[in-house]
């Protein structure tokens, strides 16, 4: 959908240096993250919550943050910014125009494994169809 824009806008942040480098870039990823990564790393999903035949589509977006150690204050420092980057941005791309993103939440999950850190910083997003702006 839009994964590629905000994984562009994390990226640019001077805050990514906290996160693992893979492949030459920051670890930000789309869906899940690959097996060999290294810690911390992050993993956007959005999911449409709207009909495909609405004029407004209703987002859900997650930035989950993953580590793996004795401190959280790695995890929890990323996910304040992206918190605030994400914050109240609009977007445009080539399915959907006026996306707008709203702050949601931000809290730890917690995980089995007593090492394991997961934070998830959950947004709401609307925008327009691309087709239904054209054709109005």
């Amino acid at each position: 959908m839009f994964e590629k824009e905000i994984i562009d806008i994390i990226a640019c942040l001077p805050e990514n240096n906290l996160l693992s480098v893979y492949r030459g870039r920051p670890s930000i990823f789309s869906g899940c993250g690959p097996e060999d990564v290294d810690f911390p790393y992050v993993v956007i999903n959005i999911e449409e919550l709207s009909p495909p035949d609405s004029i407004i589509t209703r987002f859900q977006i997650d930035a989950n943050v993953f580590d793996y150690g004795t401190s959280e204050k790695i995890a929890r420092d990323i996910s304040f910014c992206i918190s605030n980057a994400i914050d109240n941005i609009r977007i445009n791309n080539a399915r959907f125009t006026d996306i707008r993103i709203r702050r949601g939440i931000r809290f730890k999950i917690d995980v089995p494994d007593p090492r394991g850190i997961h934070y998830l910083v959950r947004f709401d997003a609307r925008g327009s169809r691309f087709y239904w702006t054209k054709n109005i």
